[in-house]
């Protein structure tokens, strides 16, 4: 093997394995999400949710990935992931793709989404969020997305 091959050579399980891991996770997040016992102790992590702020730091560093992405040959960043229900609607305008999907954020989803409208939007970047997943068949988690296509 040449020097460069070793230098790039990393151990990685079987896709397998990952495959599973990703999918027992995912169930994980909905069994916690959706299988509350309290309703009140989960009212209140949406409200937590809600008001989560980013110092401006960690905005600025959502936009690392920037090149990565970019380099794969992709138009679109994904700034954060957040469950549809700390929209006031629960998620309802962005999975009908509404011109008025902004209103209805909040917490960090928000904030970025008022980031991107000070310092991005003119430098002619776009922003989207969609639905990312439906468990049961309802909207789950929203992504929203940096975009420059």
């Amino acid at each position: 093997m040449s020097e460069t091959a070793d230098h790039f050579h990393i151990h990685l399980p079987p896709s397998d394995q990952l495959r599973q891991r990703t999918q027992e996770a995912r169930a994980r997040v909905r069994q916690a999400r959706h299988h509350v016992e309290n309703a009140e102790t989960r009212r209140a992590a949406l409200e937590a949710e809600r008001k989560r702020r980013l110092a401006p730091t960690e905005i600025r560093q959502r936009l690392t990935g920037l090149e990565e992405v970019v380099e794969r040959g992709e138009y679109q960043l994904l700034l954060e992931r957040f469950p549809s229900d700390i929209c006031v609607d629960r998620g309802r305008a962005i999975n009908n793709n509404e011109d008025s999907w902004p209103a209805t954020l909040a917490g960090v989803a928000l904030q970025l989404y008022l980031f991107w409208q000070t310092e991005l939007r003119d430098l002619g970047y776009g922003i989207t969020a969609r639905i990312l997943d439906f468990p049961d068949g309802i909207p789950g988690d929203a992504g929203l997305f940096l975009t420059w296509q």
